[in-house]
């Protein structure tokens, strides 16, 4: 038989505390010996403290708000393991139902998974800041006036530290209705946050600040709105600033600042690494907090220092399926591409285990997998495969505005436009989805928009569908014009683009306007430079050219294409000499790359030295079998004409033959003479 017993435990978010405290105030006045973790226990004490005390105790209240469920899907997170043990040693569980809590809505649905989806199934209070005292009443008298039996003792130590938790929260002034409504304003806030209905946010996050100016968590909420939803920098800043004067310990504000500093339009890393760092220290179990740490070492090229923060992040929570997606970004980029892939299949491993059923990082693992198995390993059926399962799962995403789904379909398009498969119809029809999907999207900032259409411009450039590439050039170009981010950095590379496709098309005037504007906008942009090299080479405007060159070089050293073009420059112009270092840094860069060992055996020749095997033999080696063109080249400079000449007639007839550079190209010289270069070129 049980008893009626008058101990409790109180389970809340640390942002509720003010309803925490109260409710304690409450109970302890009516004589009931009330627990609750007032002064953060540390995590080494967690299981001999919070546990026990759970244990120890007959009633376990847990307070909900919308706010509160933020990390509940994390298995190791706090609230979650106390409403389970609860669960365990059949508590009489009362959840209380503060502001905006709803079990039937979607946001508290997809964070109660396994176990606490049944904690809809208790017989819930709700709570409101102007019944407080009623809805107290009302606990005391109903929910709490029942029998539990097997109520544990305490040991010695957490006696010790229970009974100091007792009296530092017995210390704590009463609190005032006042900080109750503006709990209420700050749920609000989140909830509106979460719908998307920004201006009620703001506005709710500040009510909730002007009744309770002490609540850190609303200028922390208020941040991240201005920040993240608003993107205005300097009022989120202040906000997170303020939040951390109000709580110097709060570690989810330093975290928030560390992702206002490292966004594209701050970039004050070294700023945001130092919050990151302080957040760590602040909750040195913070498994997100490692893995965005990660991803600015990433992007600050510390590639040894960033896998090291994503392991720590994975050791932290070993069913993180973020953090595996993110290192296998970065293995992508260090080249090891066996781990890459490994990691990319844990994470899907992780998501397709996960009880949410709605993981973003699901299709994003998906997503990511699909590019390196395109871009890397040249698996391009499974690459096709992985790429329509992100957008499957995009689809499928109850949350409606995936910024993936969008991009997935670009990427496809991207491998389906590849020079390997050449299904260019569908190639198109995929980015004419994303183009659709980014027009439809409620962000209305999608930096994708203008990707899709930069690449739809590429496609039917290739495709000599010349008007439609220059419209999508343009558009392009428009819609980074109008980006209310202003650094969209698309913006130099559309002109580019848009140069090469007037080039083409003998515009050379607007071609030239066109990559001195991809200049302007982003002057580091090197293949701009090489573009516009080209293109004054073309003109035969040299010197221009080759400081154009030279400026591509500088801005990217082992970008081997503007060497090659700079070595026929220079052979133009006879300047021969000058040419063979440049010859030797391509071999450094790229030792299979045919073009410097075709030119060295060229330069040689014209110098009148020895013609070295060990050139002429890599660069047969590693030209592409149909190269006709090259082949003729290089057959020329061994002096075989006659199959120099057949090659160079296939070439002729090949589409996107040059017959003016046949005749300016210094590998050719050699059979010119020949009437049968006149007759296959054409006259000059």
């Amino acid at each position: 038989m049980g008893r009626i017993e008058k101990t409790v435990f109180i389970s809340y978010r640390r942002t509720n505390l003010p309803w925490a405290l109260c409710i304690y105030q409450d109970l302890t006045m009516h004589g009931y010996d009330v627990f609750f973790d007032y002064q953060s226990i540390d995590s080494g004490n967690f299981e001999k403290v919070i546990l026990e005390n759970i244990k120890a105790r007959a009633h376990f209240l847990v307070v909900l708000t919308p706010s509160a469920l933020e990390r509940l899907k994390e298995p190791n997170d706090w609230l979650r393991r106390e409403i389970e043990t609860a669960m365990d040693e059949k508590r009489n569980i009362v959840p209380l139902m503060l502001e905006s809590f709803d079990f039937g809505s979607p946001l508290v649905t997809q964070a109660l998974t396994g176990k606490l989806a049944a904690l809809k199934n208790y017989n819930g209070l709700r709570v409101y800041a102007e019944y407080f005292f009623e809805a107290m009443d009302k606990l005391r008298e109903r929910y709490m006036n029942v029998e539990v039996s097997s109520v544990l003792s305490l040991n010695t130590e957490a006696k010790g530290i229970t009974e100091a938790q007792k009296t530092a929260a017995s210390e704590a002034p009463q609190v005032e209705k006042e900080e109750l409504t503006a709990q209420e304003w700050f749920e609000r806030g989140y909830v509106f946050q979460q719908d998307k209905n920004f201006a009620e946010a703001e506005r709710a996050y500040r009510n909730a600040i002007e009744l309770d100016p002490s609540l850190p968590e609303a200028y922390s909420n208020l941040g991240l709105l201005l920040h993240a939803n608003l993107k205005r920098y300097n009022e989120a800043e202040a906000a997170y600033r303020k939040a951390i004067e109000l709580n110097p310990s709060y570690a989810t504000a330093y975290y928030n600042l560390g992702n206002l500093l490292s966004d594209e339009n701050l970039k004050r890393y070294e700023e945001a690494e130092a919050a990151y760092r302080k957040a760590i220290e602040l909750n040195p179990s913070n498994a997100t907090a490692y893995s965005t740490l990660g991803i600015l070492l990433k992007n600050l090229k510390r590639y040894e220092e960033a896998e090291a923060a994503y392991r720590k992040a994975i050791e932290l929570n070993p069913s993180n399926a973020t953090a595996y997606s993110t290192l296998g970004i970065l293995l992508k980029n260090l080249k090891r591409t066996e781990e890459a892939e490994a990691a990319y299949r844990k994470a899907i491993e992780l998501c397709e285990a996960s009880p949410s059923g709605d993981n973003p990082s699901y299709a994003t693992a998906y997503y990511n997998l699909g590019l390196l198995l395109h871009e890397n390993l040249k698996r391009y059926e499974e690459a096709e495969a992985a790429y329509r399962k992100a957008i499957e799962l995009c689809e499928a995403s109850p949350s409606g505005d995936n910024p993936l789904y969008a991009t997935a379909y670009s990427n496809l398009g991207n491998l389906l436009s590849d020079e390997n498969l050449k299904r260019y119809e569908e190639a198109e029809a995929a980015y004419r989805k994303a183009i659709e999907l980014c027009e439809a999207s409620p962000s209305g900032d999608n930096p994708l928009y203008a990707t899709a259409y930069s690449n739809l411009g590429i496609l039917l450039k290739n495709l000599k569908r010349y008007e439609e590439a220059e419209a999508a050039y343009r558009k392009a170009i428009e819609l980074c014009e109008a980006s209310p981010s202003g650094d969209n950095p698309l913006y130099a590379t559309a002109y580019s683009n848009l140069g090469i496709l007037l080039k083409n098309l003998k515009r050379y005037e607007e071609a030239e306007a066109a990559y001195r504007k991809a200049i302007e906008l982003n002057p580091s942009l090197p293949e701009a430079y090489s573009n516009l090299g080209s293109l004054l080479d073309d003109l035969k405007r040299y010197d221009e050219a080759e400081a154009a060159y030279r400026k591509a070089i500088e801005l990217d050293p082992s970008e081997s294409a503007a060497y090659n073009n700079l070595v026929i420059l220079l052979r133009l112009i006879n300047r021969i000499e000058d040419a063979m270092p440049l010859l030797e840094k391509v071999l450094e860069i790229n030792p299979e790359d045919f073009n410097p060992y075709l030119a060295m055996a060229s330069v040689n020749k014209q110098l009148g030295k020895d013609i070295s095997n060990d050139h002429t033999e890599k660069a047969r080696q590693f030209m592409p079998e149909d190269d006709w063109y090259n082949r003729a080249c290089l057959e020329s400079i061994c002096d075989n004409f006659d199959l120099a000449f057949e090659h160079l007639q296939r070439a002729a007839q090949a589409e996107g033959f040059n017959p003016a550079w046949a005749w300016d190209d210094p590998d050719l010289q050699w059979v010119r003479d020949d009437p049968r270069f006149t007759k296959i070129v054409g006259p000059r």
